[in-house]
Order: structure tokens, then C-alpha cells, then sequence
């Protein structure tokens, strides 16, 4: 009886530290190289050896520096061009990730100010490292769209391949055009970009002795050209490539980046912060308040993990770093030489200016996406009138006749010329569409006022959605791809008379929510999505609303939310249903580039095609149905569905994590209307950097042929946060050994 018990908890405790995920990720850096290490352990220690040597360049050529004077430029540096390629995976399911040459072009703007110190946040900087902040002149590095493919061919730097592997986006089969990708031109004349539907928003392969067929840079479709990102993504990614490691490094104290002039810590910025306070300057924040080892921790950094609005610069050491990677005799650099620009341009000339003509056809900035000085004078950007006033406005007339910016996430601009949400009450509730397919809606509770309680829960800074049940079915709502703590409630009937249906905080450490419901046909339902409220103070910040049906809703032609009174009713607000959106471009023939040093694969990934279906855990319906076994009430409680797409739930590409707040906090979930939650503990742990050896590097152009253990095309990197197949089996398991006992 006891081996019999014994055997029941092995098997859990073994099915459950398969594949867990820790959210707060921001990349998949540090497992896509643990991963390849792995496979190619030789290519570790060579990999340490010529790091170390670059590190040595970085340092002497930072102490070049006038000893009494660090805030001035390293020195004079000559500027490395270097060829990008975009190759875009897209798939008609997912229109989004179809990404347009207007998405790119912005991209590349966003990548070169992040590279010349003009990075739309670079000014927010804590003036405590002021002396540690790389300036324009320190960088001397320019990413220009190749010209010329590996065929000696014209090109325009993007090409485009309509695939299923848009969606699965595995480690492997993103890099071969015989798996349903795209062959990678020789990472020693370009750098290759490769845009998909990654469960995250990117990961880099770093400078190893010899270059490989995945050595590109991989970013998540939805986030490019978009300016809260503002090339925050692509510019940390693209560290990685150049030989940067995150600042905090494999995860404790005693780890280091090796970059001398960034503080050591033990955690990402997104761990110990919030959105709205994680940086010195925002809402009371100072330098002292982000202490960790020891240490006031440089938060601003771009190669740690921050929200959007705090990360701003790089240090002059790591760009040191990644120029020594560009100069040196490594795998980095050949690529100021490299044929991919025909011709390789020489006039290349941004020195001192902020916008205008590099000398090659490209520009040296983009005074857009300045809050005043929008307009290019020659080669600076300044006001465009002396009336211009967009302080503490972030939409609305500057008083020039431009704007201070626009809004999105289906934001307005209020009387204050500030972005908020329209649907922040009840009877402005936006209708959501209700189908077998997830829809996903975004928001921001920034401005929204007030809390609503269901059954003693609070949602604080509520946005309301509605819909009208015309069918009876079940519901999962969730918050994944939010940027905070959030809360969740759903309600049943009408503005002035609400009744609770269900209420979920954390689905787990990951501090997004989710709940699933039974809907009866003939009611109205209100989803209310907030932030986290503890001694009145609300989290807030981005909102992301993904809703799964297991049945479509019949159409509904329009929606009234009853209000708590009766209105005027010329004033009565009306809330029409708007479909999804159907996106439909028409896309360039997918070219393969025939490169005569293409490698030979041989450690080709298998390519998945699975079926996916809706994941959700089953809650009882007034529908009839088949009945199912029943898990004893010993065997613990229902749980609610975490999965937030029509994904399976063991599925990576379930997840769409943000820089996510992870915290130990246990907090008690409601729920109601047979509905329950569970937490679920998600981990993660970080590959290990550890000697240094003195050696040389090797710029061949080769490729490896080894087995491909552990590194499958389906991008299995870890388990979503959702409830998976491998739980359900966990607690049949115990349910089977329960009843034999």
C-alpha cells in the first residue's frame, strides 16, 4: 500500500516539473542558448574564451576615456553598417502576422535611435548614471536593409513566406525552408530577423566560434512598429546578438553580466516592481528605492527586464562590447565589409545630428516620436512653433497644428489631452464578440476611477464588456498578455441591479487572471477587468482581454447596457457591436535565397502539425451533455480554465507573456457559479556561465551536425501557466490509486 502511494506521488512530482514556465521572461535568450549549448557543449567553452577577449577589448577601451571626465565619448569611432534581412512568416489565420514594409521601416528607426542615444525614453534616464550612459557618439553602429542578396541580386532587405509555421514558430523549423521556414542568408554578411508567432517577444542566438543556420534574432509579429515598444525589444535582442548578456545575468548575487559599469543583481526589474513605479521618476520613485544586493540597481537598462515606459539607454561598457564583437576577428566582424550593401557605403555621416540624411539614403532620426521637437530642421529636430505644448499630454493639438500623439488600445483623448479608456462604466460597456474563436481586446485602466466589488472581491479602475446570451454555453475570460496585476469579475443582468457570476485574482505567481463560466441564453453578462487593490492603492497599466467560447453567440445587432437610472434618452449611450477585424494583404512571393556557403542541416527538428482546439476545463451547463467520470470531492476542487486561446493548453504558443510582475504574494480567489481557482507555482531556471578560457576565435562560416536532443521544432520550451493535459493526468492518477486504497 505505501510503495503504492509512493509510486502516485513520484508520478506527480514528476509530471509536474515538466515544462513549467516562469511569465516573467521577457525573452527566450537564456534557454535558446542553454539549448544550444547543450547540443554543442564544445561551443561553450569557445564561445567564454572569445568573450573574455572582447571583454578585455571593452574595458581598456573604456579606460581610453579622459580619466577625469567619463560623461565624454570612449573616443572617435568609425561607423559599422551593418545588412539586415527580415524574413516574415505569416499565416492567414493570424493576419497580424503579416508584417508590412511600413512596420519595418519603423522598426528600423526605432533601432537606430536605440543605437545613437536618441531612443524616445533616452531623456528620462536617472541622472546617477550620467557618467555610465552610453551617448550617440560612443556607438557608431548603423543597421541599413541589405541591397544585395546572397546571389549578388537586388533585394529590399524583407522576404516573405506564407506558412503554418507562422503560428507554431519552432526552434528549428523557423530556419529551413524544408521545414516550412526560411533559410537564413550567412550570418557573416547579415543579420537576420525572423518574425513569427513566438510564445514570447524574442530571443537572440550570441556570437559563438563559428557561426550557424539559427543564427539570427527572432521577435514576437504584434509588438513591431508599435510605439509603446518603441524598438525596446528589437534593440535588447539584437544586444544578445552583438555579445550582451542580460544585467541579471543566471540570477543571484554572485553572478555578473562582466560588464563593470552595471551593478550587479540577483532579479529582473519586473520581479520586484510595478508598472506605474518601477523606475526612479515615476510617481515618487528614486534611485534608492530599487536596491538589490547591495547594489541601487541601473533599472533603465535596456538588457534587463523593465516595462517599456522605464527602459532608456546602455552603457558606454556594453557598447564597448558589442563594437569589439563588430571590429575584432569574431563572427561579428565581417559584417562592416560585408556585400550585402551594394554599394558599401562610405559617406555614411550622423555624427552631430539627430535627423536628416546619413549620406547613404537613409535618415540619422526620427523627430516623430519627440513629445515637442517633431520637426527635422536640417539635421536637428526642433519645435515647429514656439506655441507647441505637449507636457503631460500624450494625444490632442500641440498648438502648432500637429498632435501630441496618438491613441490605441481603442483609447480616446480625453478633455486633459490624456489616453483613456471610453468603456471605464458600466453603461459604457463595449460589446465583445463571443465565438469559438479568442478574442482579444486592449485597454488601460490608467484614468479609470472607482472599484466594483463581486462578493467582497474588488476589481479596481474598472473597463467593462458586455455581451447578450442568445445560446447557452460556456465562457473562459483571461488577462494574459497584460502588464500587471490584475483582477476579474464577471456579473450577470443589468447596470443598476448586478449579480455576481465569478471573480478570479491570480491564476498564479504570474499575477494574470482567469475564469470560466456557464452563460444561459436570454441574460446579459458584464466582463470587468482591473488591477489589484490593497490599502486603496490600484495597480494599472496595459490591459489585454482574451475571450473563448465554446459555442458562437448568434449575432446581436447592437447591445444597451440598462442603466443604473433612466437617462435622457438623447443622451442614452448606445454600444454597437463592431466584428473583429479581418486583415487582408496581399503578400510578396517568398524567395529563398540560394547561398553558396548555405549550411548542410542535418539536425533538422521534426515539423509539428497538430490539431488545435479550444482548452478549456468543463464547469457544469444547463445544456444536457454526455456524462463523464466524476473526481471524488477527496481528490481536491474544479478548476478554472487558464488557457487563453483555442491553443492546447501544453501548448507554449498558448501564452502571450509580457514583462510581467511575479510575486509570492498569496492572495485568497473567489469563485462563483461553479467556478474555482487554483494557483499553480511556475519556475524557471537560467543557464550557467561559468570560466573563462584564453583562445582564438574562428570566422568560418560552418555548420554543425549533430543530434538535436531536446531542441524540437515545436519551440517546447516550458508549460504556459495554463490548466494542461499533463494536470488533468495528474489528478486521474490519484483519483485511480485513491479508490484502490
Amino acid at each position: 500500500m505505501n510503495i503504492s502511494i509512493l509510486c502516485v506521488f513520484v508520478i506527480a512530482i514528476t509530471i509536474l516539473s515538466v515544462g513549467a514556465y516562469d511569465i516573467n521572461n521577457k525573452c527566450s535568450h537564456d534557454r535558446v542558448t542553454a539549448d544550444y549549448f547543450n547540443i554543442h557543449p564544445e561551443e561553450k567553452m569557445e564561445h567564454l574564451a572569445i568573450r573574455k577577449r572582447m571583454l578585455d577589448v571593452a574595458k581598456d577601451y573604456v579606460k581610453s576615456m579622459s580619466i577625469h571626465d567619463r560623461s565624454k565619448s570612449i573616443m572617435e569611432v568609425t561607423t559599422v553598417q551593418i545588412p539586415v534581412v527580415w524574413h516574415v512568416l505569416y499565416t492567414p489565420d493570424i493576419p497580424s502576422t503579416f508584417i508590412t514594409k511600413a512596420q519595418i521601416d519603423q522598426e528600423m528607426i526605432w533601432l537606430n535611435d536605440w543605437y545613437s542615444a536618441q531612443n524616445v525614453n533616452f531623456d528620462t534616464a536617472s541622472s546617477l548614471w550620467s557618467s555610465d550612459i552610453a551617448q550617440a557618439e560612443d556607438f557608431g553602429i548603423q543597421f541599413v536593409l541589405a541591397t544585395r542578396d546572397p546571389n549578388g541580386d537586388n533585394t529590399d532587405g524583407i522576404e516573405y513566406r506564407e506558412t503554418s509555421v507562422g503560428d507554431t514558430c519552432g526552434d528549428t523549423e523557423i530556419f529551413l525552408t524544408s521545414q516550412g521556414g526560411l533559410d537564413i542568408w550567412n550570418p557573416i554578411d547579415y543579420m537576420n530577423l525572423y518574425t513569427c508567432n513566438i510564445p514570447d517577444l524574442g530571443y537572440a542566438y550570441i556570437p559563438t566560434s563559428n557561426t550557424h543556420y539559427r543564427d539570427g534574432v527572432v521577435l514576437r509579429h504584434d509588438q513591431l512598429g508599435d510605439s509603446f515598444y518603441s524598438g525596446s525589444t528589437i534593440s535588447h535582442e539584437v544586444g544578445h546578438w552583438l555579445g550582451l548578456y542580460h544585467t541579471f545575468a543566471q540570477g543571484a548575487c554572485e553572478d555578473d553580466d562582466f560588464i563593470d559599469d552595471t551593478p550587479n543583481t540577483d532579479l529582473p526589474a519586473t520581479s520586484y516592481t510595478n508598472y506605474g513605479t518601477s523606475c526612479p521618476g515615476q510617481n515618487g520613485a528614486t534611485d534608492d528605492d530599487f536596491i538589490r544586493c547591495g547594489n541601487i540597481i541601473m533599472v533603465q537598462n535596456n538588457m534587463d527586464y523593465n516595462y517599456e515606459p522605464c527602459l532608456a539607454f546602455f552603457t558606454k561598457e556594453q557598447v564597448a562590447v558589442m563594437r569589439a564583437y563588430l571590429t575584432e576577428n569574431t563572427v561579428r566582424g565581417s559584417l562592416g565589409t560585408s556585400d550585402g550593401l551594394n554599394p558599401n557605403c562610405g559617406s555614411y555621416d550622423c555624427d552631430d545630428k539627430t535627423c536628416g540624411d546619413d549620406g547613404c539614403g537613409g535618415v540619422c532620426g526620427d523627430c516623430s516620436i519627440n513629445s515637442s521637437f517633431k520637426l527635422c530642421d536640417v539635421d536637428e529636430c526642433v519645435a515647429p512653433c514656439p506655441n507647441i505644448d505637449c507636457i503631460d499630454k500624450n494625444c490632442g493639438a500641440d498648438g502648432c497644428g500637429g498632435v501630441c500623439g496618438t491613441c490605441t488600445n481603442n483609447q480616446e483623448c480625453n478633455n486633459d489631452q490624456l489616453c483613456e479608456s471610453p468603456n471605464d462604466n458600466c453603461n459604457e460597456a463595449i460589446t465583445v464578440d463571443v465565438t469559438t474563436s479568442t478574442q482579444n481586446y486592449l485597454a488601460g485602466n490608467e484614468l479609470s476611477s472607482g472599484t466594483i466589488s463581486c462578493d467582497g472581491n474588488t476589481v479596481g479602475g474598472p473597463i467593462w464588456y458586455t455581451f447578450n446570451a442568445l445560446t447557452n454555453g460556456q465562457l473562459t475570460v483571461d488577462t494574459i498578455g497584460s502588464l500587471f496585476d490584475t483582477t476579474l469579475a464577471v456579473f450577470r443582468g443589468s447596470c443598476g441591479s448586478l449579480n455576481c457570476v465569478g471573480f478570479n485574482d491570480d491564476i498564479n505567481s504570474d499575477l494574470v487572471s482567469s475564469l470560466t463560466i456557464s452563460f444561459q441564453s436570454g441574460q446579459t453578462y458584464f466582463i470587468v477587468v482591473g488591477g489589484y487593490t490593497e490599502y486603496g492603492n490600484t495597480q494599472r497599466g496595459p490591459l489585454q482581454l482574451n475571450v473563448l467560447s465554446n459555442v458562437d453567440n448568434p449575432e446581436a445587432l447592437s447591445i444597451t447596457p440598462t442603466p443604473s437610472v433612466t437617462p435622457d434618452p438623447s443622451n442614452t449611450p448606445t454600444v454597437t457591436r463592431t466584428p473583429s477585424s479581418s486583415v487582408t494583404r496581399g503578400a510578396s512571393p517568398s524567395k529563398t535565397p540560394s547561398n553558396t556557403r548555405t549550411p548542410s542541416i542535418s539536425d533538422n527538428g521534426p515539423n509539428p502539425s497538430a490539431t488545435r482546439t479550444p482548452s478549456t476545463i468543463e464547469v457544469p451547463s444547463t445544456e444536457p451533455e454526455t456524462p463523464r467520470p466524476s473526481i471524488p470531492a477527496s481528490a481536491s476542487s474544479v478548476v478554472v480554465s487558464a488557457s487563453p486561446s483555442n491553443l492546447p493548453s501544453d501548448d507554449p504558443n498558448s501564452v502571450t507573456p509580457s514583462r510581467s510582475v511575479s510575486s509570492t504574494r498569496s492572495r485568497s480567489n473567489t469563485a462563483v457559479d461553479n467556478s474555482s481557482d487554483t494557483s499553480d507555482t511556475s519556475y524557471s531556471s537560467y543557464s550557467s556561465y561559468t570560466s573563462y578560457s584564453s583562445d582564438t576565435s574562428d570566422s568560418t562560416f560552418s555548420s554543425f551536425t549533430s543530434n538535436t536532443s531536446g531542441d524540437n521544432s515545436s519551440n517546447n520550451d516550458d508549460d504556459s501557466g495554463s490548466i494542461s493535459n499533463k494536470t488533468v493526468a495528474l489528478w486521474t492518477i490519484i483519483v485511480v490509486v485513491s479508490m484502490i486504497i
